[in-house]
């Protein structure tokens, strides 16, 4: 009798401890969030030092990586960062298999250790203007390579089901983030925004 009171209690405890423990999809999706604001924080920071600019809208005399738009150099943009950034192991996402994170800025960081895409046509005084993101894309349904890419007008730009369950995490230019499925470039003025993908 005493025994089985006991698996009873044991039974109800963990019953009502379960739903405290983090699943490991959602913990993911957290740290891939968490690291896209540390990336936002430190861009807000090296933009702070440079007449709020970031690093791609100035040259490299200046310290920023302007020269390097239109490569497929996207990791030079980040690289820039590094005194705010701390580690290059933010800047992969926990869920992307295809990646490993840089053992350091210098000698190491390449494309092949980012996760995420960086859209050159953000800017800070924009709050809805999509900073960074998740860059496991597909666009009109159709993968996205690295590069340089011109997302236009009306074009759709969403996500594989690498990471997120075809969603992704985006980073706006007022640091705050969250989890979408698809977003459509809805500006008709401006030809097409500039994203650089890993």
């Amino acid at each position: 009798m005493e025994v089985l009171f006991v698996v009873c209690v044991l039974a109800a405890l963990a019953f009502m401890l379960l739903p405290a423990i983090p699943r490991p999809k959602a913990r993911s999706r957290i740290s891939c969030i968490n690291n896209l604001k540390q990336a936002g924080i430190s861009l807000s920071v090296w933009a702070g030092d440079h007449d709020h600019k970031f690093p791609w809208e100035l040259s490299r005399r200046n310290d920023g990586t302007a020269e390097s738009i239109g490569t497929r150099a996207t990791f030079r943009h980040f690289q820039v960062l590094s005194n705010e950034l701390g580690t290059p192991r933010i800047l992969i996402c926990p869920k992307d298999l295809e990646h490993r994170a840089a053992t350091n800025f210098t000698t190491d960081l390449n494309n092949s250790h980012i996760s995420y895409f960086l859209n050159f046509d953000a800017v800070m005084n924009n709050p809805n203007s999509v900073l960074a993101g998740d860059a496991n894309l597909v666009l009109n349904d159709v993968p996205v390579r690295s590069g340089p890419l011109g997302w236009r007008p009306g074009e759709v730009l969403s996500w594989t089901d690498k990471r997120h369950i075809k969603a992704g995490n985006i980073l706006c230019a007022d640091l705050s983030s969250q989890q979408i499925i698809r977003f459509t470039n809805s500006f008709s003025d401006p030809p097409a925004m500039r994203l650089g993908i890993p």
